[in-house]
């Protein structure tokens, strides 16, 4: 149960498996691409196969095993494994950072208390209390590997995962309702978290019917702030269900629709052409923050939105999951 390295593995049964953008990011290219963005992911197109097609730009090893996001039972341990692992039902944190773990972090300082204020949600139900219930000393990895990229994940039978990426749960949500956190759920936590968001904002989202928009409405809503939702077309019923405050759909109006709000913190995973009607919309001192470019990672910025309004801009990756269920 080790692998060449000597880290110390668990032996997973896979109950399921949940295909996210990262997947499909990472098999067709896109991370690496220059031009065509959509047509690669459509697999209409083809990227150049010299390019690294990894997130971190650092390149693939192949075969590999895909699937990132895995839910199962823990049915085989390494000799140093504590017996308690054994047959548990557990969901797997997909940043691996090895043995040591300081080396692969850096501190932030900001310190930020946020309470859920007893709202029941789904985390809160899958690991005991909310994971907004703390103070968050944010900690970020700088060059861990990821689950299905760096290393083989879990669209397989079986797969094997360091024990510190395996966190044994005690919920009644289905094995496929708790295959959307490890992704979705954890991106959605660390845009919210690195933006700093609470009560007293107003955070627009875009692509708020998506796996990290919808995640990132419910989030936020839990730490009391006003969200505004912008989806696609015949969308807007999916984010009225989830609490979204303000729901626009993306058309020619959304710039005089975001007009009428003080929008504190723009939540971005598109990029493309509506990136420049999300940051303008921005209050003075505002925060753009951003996980994602679905629609296109190339963008117009005019400097001067950046500048006189004292705009933050804040990208995030990487999330240490642990911290959320902990």
């Amino acid at each position: 149960m080790e692998d060449s390295e000597g880290t110390i593995n668990t032996f997973m049964d896979i109950h399921i498996f949940n295909v996210n953008n990262t997947d499909i990011n990472t098999r067709t290219g896109w991370y690496a691409a220059d031009e065509g963005f959509q047509e690669i992911l459509q697999d209409t197109k083809k990227n150049d196969e010299e390019k690294s097609t990894g997130w971190s730009h650092t390149g693939i090893k192949f075969p590999r095993i895909q699937g990132a996001d895995i839910v199962g039972e823990v049915v085989e341990i390494g000799a140093d494994v504590e017996p308690k692992f054994l047959n548990q039902r557990v969901i797997v944190d997909p940043w691996v950072r090895g043995e040591n773990q300081e080396k692969y972090q850096y501190q932030d300082l900001r310190r930020i208390t946020i309470s859920s204020r007893g709202v029941n949600d789904s985390y809160a139900q899958a690991f005991g209390r909310s994971p907004l219930q703390m103070v968050y000393n944010l900690t970020f990895c700088v060059s861990p590997e990821y689950v299905g990229s760096e290393l083989n994940g879990g669209f397989a039978e079986y797969v094997a995962i360091p024990v510190a990426n395996v966190c044994p749960i005690n919920s009644s949500l289905s094995d496929a309702e708790l295959a959307t956190v490890p992704c979705s759920y954890s991106t959605a936590e660390n845009l919210l978290t690195k933006a700093r968001v609470s009560d007293k904002d107003t955070v627009l989202i875009m692509g708020a019917s998506g796996g990290v928009g919808s995640s990132a409405v419910q989030l936020a809503k839990i730490r009391g702030a006003t969200v505004i939702a912008i989806v696609g077309k015949n969308k807007e019923h999916l984010v009225k269900e989830l609490g979204a405050d303000y729901i626009y759909p993306r058309n020619d109006e959304l710039a005089s629709n975001l007009a009428k709000h003080q929008i504190t913190v723009s939540l971005d995973v598109v990029g493309g052409e509506y990136f420049e009607i999300i940051f303008k919309a921005l209050s003075l001192g505002g925060r753009y923050v951003t996980a994602g470019a679905i629609a296109s990672p190339i963008v117009d910025l005019d400097l001067r939105d950046l500048i006189y309004k004292d705009t933050e801009m804040i990208g995030a990756t990487r999330v240490v999951v642990h911290r959320m269920v902990e």
